[in-house]
C-alpha cells in the first residue's frame, strides 16, 4: 500500500469514527482530526445514543451539528383532572409544589392543606399538614428552599420574619433569607446586616456584612452573584457589592429613590445590567430592567406578549427564581412565561387554562401557581376557592430549547447537523439522562 493510500485509508477511518461517535451524541469539533477524537469519544453520555427526532427551533440561534440540545414539548392544557373547593372560615394565599408535583397550600390560618394526585383516579384529595406557619402574601424560592417571605413583622423588635417552609417543616427566620442560609436583617441597634442563619433553627449564626444606609422601613432584599439589593417604603433604593471578601462592611455601588420601589418590590431575576424586577403597582404589572447604570428602566424589546400585560390589568404575580417560572393571574385569564437566564428573554409558554366557572375574581385578581414541570396547576380564583388542575400535552411537536423542562416531557440529545422538509432539526436523542 502507498503512502498515499495509506493516508486515505487513516482520513477515512477517522471520518467514520466521528459519523458514529456522532451518533451516539457525542459533542464534534470543528477539526474532525486524530488529536481531538480521544476527547469527542469522552463526550459521549452515559446511556448511549437514543433514537432521533426532529424539532422546531426554539433557541433563538443557529443550531449546528454536535450542539447539545434539550427537548421539550410545550403547549400544556388542562385535562379532566380538575376539581375546585370552597372554603367557609379559611382561604388560600399561595402555594408551591413538592417533589412529587403535588401542591401545598398557604393559607389564612394555620391550615396547611396537601393535596395529592391520583394518577389512577384523577382525583386530588388532601390532608392537613401540621406544620404550618402563619399566613403570607408570596413566596421565594431560592437555591432549592422555598421561603415565605415577610411572613410575620413583630413591631416591638421592628423586625421583619421570613420562614423557610416546604411539606415537612416551617422555619421562621429573622430577616429576609436572600441566599442560601442568609439573611438581611436589622439587628437591636438599628443596623442592616446580613448574617449566616441555622437552616434547622432559623437562628443567627454569625453577621457577615454590614450596610451603611436604610435602616428604617424596611421592605424588600435580594441578593445574588454577591451583590446586595434592597429597598424602603419611601422608594429609596440600596445597591451593594461584598468586596469579594463577604464580611466586614460592605461597599454601596448605587443608590437613589424611584416610584417603583414605594411598594412592597417582589422579585428579580438578578443583580446584573439586563435582569429584570417584576413587580405590581396598585395591582397593574410593572416589568423593569436594569441598564448599565444599574437604574430600572422600562425594556422596548421585552417579550412582545409579556409587554402587553404590563400596567393594562389587574394582576397578581408570582416568579420562581430557581425555575425561571413567571405566572400572572389577571381577572380573566392566566398566563405564564419562563425567563433564560442565559439570554436574559422571557418565552410565552402557552398554556391554555381557564379559571373555573364556579367563582370568578370580582374585585382582586387571581392567583396561579404552576409546578416546576409544568404538569400540576393552582388556581385561587377568590379568597374562598380553589382549584387544582393536571395539565396533559396537546402537541406532539419537540422543541429545541435552551434549558430542560425537568419533567417526563424533556429529553437530551445533540444537533446532527441535518433538518427535514419543515426546516426542523434533527436530534438523536441520549438515553440514560433527564
Amino acid at each position: 500500500m502507498s503512502i498515499a493510500e495509506q493516508i486515505t485509508r487513516i482520513e477515512t477511518n477517522i471520518s467514520n469514527a466521528y459519523t458514529k461517535c456522532q451518533e451516539k451524541g457525542a459533542v464534534i469539533p470543528e477539526q474532525k482530526n486524530s488529536e481531538n477524537l480521544a476527547s469527542t469519544i469522552e463526550s459521549i453520555t452515559a446511556g448511549g445514543g437514543g433514537d432521533s427526532v426532529f424539532a422546531i427551533n426554539n433557541t433563538g440561534a443557529n443550531i449546528v451539528a454536535g450542539q447539545k440540545i434539550w427537548l421539550n414539548k410545550h403547549n400544556l392544557d388542562e385535562n379532566t383532572a380538575y376539581e375546585y373547593t370552597g372554603y367557609t372560615n379559611s382561604y388560600s394565599s399561595c402555594a408551591f409544589f413538592n417533589e412529587d408535583n403535588n401542591i401545598v397550600v398557604m393559607t389564612g390560618t394555620s391550615q396547611k392543606p396537601l393535596y395529592t394526585y391520583n394518577p389512577d383516579t384523577k382525583k386530588w384529595s388532601y390532608q392537613y399538614l401540621t406544620n404550618s406557619f402563619s399566613t403570607t402574601k408570596y413566596l421565594k424560592h431560592i437555591n432549592g428552599k422555598v421561603i415565605a417571605s415577610h411572613t410575620v413583622a413583630v413591631s416591638s423588635l421592628n423586625k421583619t420574619y421570613s420562614c423557610i417552609t416546604d411539606d415537612t417543616l416551617s422555619v421562621p427566620v429573622v430577616g429576609t433569607y436572600v441566599d442560601t442560609n442568609l439573611v438581611i436583617y436589622k439587628d437591636n441597634e438599628n443596623n442592616m446586616k446580613s448574617a449566616t442563619i441555622n437552616p434547622t433553627t432559623g437562628d443567627i449564626v454569625e453577621d457577615k456584612l454590614t450596610f451603611s444606609q436604610g435602616v428604617n422601613s424596611f421592605l424588600s432584599a435580594f441578593s445574588s452573584s454577591s451583590k446586595y439589593f434592597y429597598n424602603l417604603s419611601d422608594g429609596s433604593y440600596f445597591y451593594y457589592s461584598d468586596n469579594g471578601t463577604g464580611s466586614g462592611q460592605a461597599t454601596l455601588i448605587k443608590t437613589g429613590i424611584s416610584e417603583i420601589y414605594k411598594n412592597h418590590l417582589k422579585y428579580v431575576t438578578g443583580l446584573e445590567v439586563g435582569e429584570y424586577i417584576i413587580t405590581t403597582i396598585n395591582d397593574l404589572l410593572g416589568i423593569y430592567k436594569f441598564n448599565d447604570e444599574m437604574l430600572p428602566i422600562e425594556d422596548a424589546s421585552l417579550q412582545p406578549d409579556l409587554k402587553a400585560l404590563v400596567n393594562t390589568e389587574k394582576v397578581c404575580i408570582d416568579y420562581n427564581n430557581d425555575t425561571g417560572i413567571l405566572t400572572i393571574g389577571g381577572m380573566t385569564n392566566v398566563y405564564a412565561f419562563k425567563y433564560n437566564k442565559e439570554t436574559k428573554t422571557f418565552e410565552n409558554l402557552n398554556l391554555t387554562i381557564k379559571l373555573p366557572t364556579e367563582a370568578t375574581p370580582t374585585e382582586d385578581p387571581c392567583r396561579f401557581f404552576l409546578s416546576d414541570d409544568m404538569t400540576s396547576a393552582f388556581i385561587v380564583p377568590t379568597r374562598s376557592y380553589n382549584a387544582r388542575y393536571k395539565l396533559a400535552t396537546t402537541s406532539e411537536d419537540w422543541y429545541a430549547d435552551t434549558y430542560p423542562q425537568r419533567n417526563s416531557l424533556t429529553l437530551t440529545g445533540f444537533a446532527t447537523g441535518s433538518t427535514d422538509d419543515q426546516g426542523r432539526y434533527e436530534v438523536s436523542t441520549v438515553l440514560g439522562e433527564a
